[in-house]
Formats: C-alpha cells, sequence, structure tokens
C-alpha cells in the first residue's frame, strides 16, 4: 500500500515544552466596575474563552479593577495575541451581557518561568474577588510581580474621550 493512502493525517504531537505567562489588564480608567458577583461569572467566561483560543487557564482573577490571568500556552503562541483575543472577546461578553463596565487601553503581559507559577498562584488565589488589592492606596492596575516602573496600562485615556 502506498504510503498516505491509508485514509487520515496523523496529528502532529503534543509541544513538549509550556510557557507560562502573566496577563493583566485594568477596567476603564482603573475605577472599580466590576462586583463580586459579575467577577464570578467573568471569570467563568475567561475560562472558557482561555480554552477556545488554546491556553489553558491556571488562574483567573477578576477584582473590581482589573483582570488577572496566569495562562500555560503553547510554543507558537504569541503571548501579545493570546492577551489581545482575550481582552477583545471578555469585551464583546460584556456587551452581550449588558454590563456597563469596559476594559482600559493596553494590557502586561510577561513571561513566567515554572519554578515562579506555585508562588504566584499562591499570591492570585489570596487576592479577594470583586475587590481590588490594597485598594485604599492603589497605585493604579498592575499584575503582581510586575514592577511599578511597567504598569499594565499603556496610557491614559483622555478626559472627554
Amino acid at each position: 500500500m502506498p504510503n498516505g493512502s491509508g485514509g487520515g493525517r496523523k496529528k502532529a504531537p503534543k509541544a513538549a515544552h509550556r510557557l507560562y505567562a502573566q496577563v493583566a489588564w485594568p477596567t476603564l480608567g482603573g475605577l472599580p466596575l466590576v462586583d463580586e458577583r459579575r467577577a464570578a461569572a467573568l471569570e467563568r467566561e475567561l475560562i472558557a474563552l482561555c480554552r477556545r483560543v488554546g491556553a489553558e487557564p491556571l488562574e483567573v482573577r477578576v477584582s473590581s479593577d482589573r483582570v488577572q490571568l496566569l495562562l500555560r500556552f503553547g510554543p507558537g503562541q504569541p503571548v501579545s495575541d493570546l492577551a489581545r483575543r482575550l481582552k477583545r472577546a471578555s469585551a464583546a461578553s460584556l456587551r452581550r451581557w449588558g454590563w456597563a463596565a469596559r476594559w482600559g487601553r493596553g494590557f502586561a503581559a510577561c513571561t513566567v518561568g515554572p519554578g515562579q507559577v506555585h508562588r504566584l498562584l499562591r499570591r492570585m488565589r489570596s487576592e479577594p474577588r470583586g475587590t481590588a488589592p490594597g485598594e485604599a492606596g492603589r497605585d493604579g492596575p498592575r499584575a503582581p510581580g510586575v514592577p511599578a516602573s511597567r504598569p499594565a496600562r499603556r496610557g491614559r485615556e483622555r478626559p472627554g474621550g
């Protein structure tokens, strides 16, 4: 029997290497726009969206003024593309649900080494849902572990626009 006449195609082997990244983005203006009930619904939606775009969500946290995700993904997936797709799809979900919350401009994304994953998971899980961590003296949306010199916001919205 000639090669290739057996019918189906062989599946490509799964990549042995997996990458980890933390992704975060703010609400519009960094305002507390998401309450605890809506945060839980949005987390469930983000988990489904992650799987749809080919990323494994290790942790998803939505606080009142930001979204934080810890993802595992394959080496052929640029983390910036994943972040844009997740942000865009979650914004569409917000509109579909009729919620007033909107996402701010930009996102922060940083790769995470395998040795840092467990520490980051503990840190993210210790933060309450639907409330901003350190809300009393917060200094803007920032992913844990990202220094203050690298904020999640890539610019501020202009007044009136």
